[in-house]
């Protein structure tokens, strides 16, 4: 061999060589890269999920309904004078009112603003527009019957009122905190339990057993029309996202009952909750989505209620009522002061109930 030869061979021996470790160096430094990378990459990649945290309500009364109006600020109410209020999303709680074994049970709380709200019980009806610092009763719908405030519905400063009488039942409408009402219509019997409103103009009511027991309006009040459904006899509660869409508390647990054209006509859906587990409170947040709480259960819909979908499991008989300002934040309350938090995070473990 000649020495030109040997060194054409040398130097192609040593230019794979070279190819070789270029190629290894920069394998390892892109293995390097990656791994750096992996961790940012599996952040980004982790999914939101939803979880529940047990709040600390301070109280032992039994809460039987809540109200938040955005993810800080809510409030409870429920039995001896019980009127609990938060502004940090439920970390902390505090009495508005001194409790009082023998005082008003509150049934039902309404904010239609962070100041704006009302609170009822079968005696009284209070009204605040400085965001609880101070509370005005509202007069009396008629003198000579102090147990006539059924539930009410709000929309902005404006107050709809069942009245609940011994005979007959009807429909007031308040502009002035209470202070005054206007009669919008006498109802055909006395067994209309609630009373919705999603605008000025557009209402519904819902009686407990018989016919007309759905009926709606879409004149302020002015006239109503009436058609007979199969609604709870327990509760019949009645919500409306839209003047068109809306849902109502069937006869049992597993039935609700649904609208796309105002209240004219209704068609079942089922719950997947057992029959004789009675529904207690429901709120959806836009037309498609929703949430429904039963006695030890959450359930949520994002096909205007075609289908459901448990998303929390609570001890028997706990819940009276939910409330959620939006699809990422809720509150349930409950017996014995009970709280709990829904709410979307990024990963971790599902908190405590």
């Amino acid at each position: 061999m000649n020495k030109t030869f040997a060194a054409l061979i040398a130097l192609l021996f040593f230019g794979s060589s070279l190819v070789m470790i270029t190629s290894s160096a920069r394998a390892q430094v892109k293995q390097r890269t990656q791994q750096q990378k992996r961790p940012a990459e599996a952040a980004t990649q982790s999914k939101p999920i939803a979880r529940w945290d047990l709040q600390q309500s301070g109280v032992e009364d039994d809460l039987i309904d809540v109200c938040f109006v955005n993810a800080d600020i809510g409030w409870a109410v429920g039995k001896s004078n019980t009127v609990l209020r938060t502004r940090d999303g439920g970390r902390t709680w505090t009495r508005a009112m001194e409790r009082d074994e023998h005082g008003y049970q509150f049934t039902q709380v309404i904010f239609s603003s962070p100041t704006e709200g009302w609170i009822r019980a079968a005696g009284t009806v209070l009204h605040t527009g400085d965001g609880g610092e101070t509370w005005t009763p509202a007069t009396h719908l008629k003198k000579e019957l102090d147990m006539g405030f059924g539930d009410g519905s709000v929309v902005g400063s404006v107050r709809f009122q069942i009245h609940v009488p011994n005979t007959g039942t009807g429909v007031y409408r308040t502009d002035d905190g209470g202070a005054s009402w206007v009669r919008l219509v006498s109802l055909p019997r006395n067994d209309y339990q609630r009373v919705f409103f999603v605008d000025e103009q557009h209402g519904w009511v819902i009686a407990n057993h018989g016919d007309q027991s759905i009926g709606f309006t879409t004149d302020g009040g002015k006239t109503w029309d009436f058609v007979t459904e199969q609604v709870s006899y327990r509760d019949p509660q009645i919500k409306f996202a839209t003047p068109a869409i809306g849902w109502a508390f069937g006869q049992d647990g597993s039935t609700l009952l649904a609208s796309v054209d105002g209240g004219h006509t209704w068609k079942r859906q089922y719950t997947g909750i057992p029959g004789y587990h009675p529904l207690e409170g429901m709120v959806f947040v836009n037309e498609r989505e929703g949430f429904i709480c039963a006695e030890d259960k959450v359930i949520h819909t994002i096909n205007g209620g075609n289908s459901w979908q448990s998303v929390g499991s609570f001890p028997p008989s706990t819940l009276s009522a939910l409330s959620f300002p939006d699809n990422s934040h809720g509150w349930v309350v409950g017996r014995k002061g009970y709280i709990s938090h829904y709410h979307v995070v990024t990963g971790g473990p599902e908190g405590p109930r």
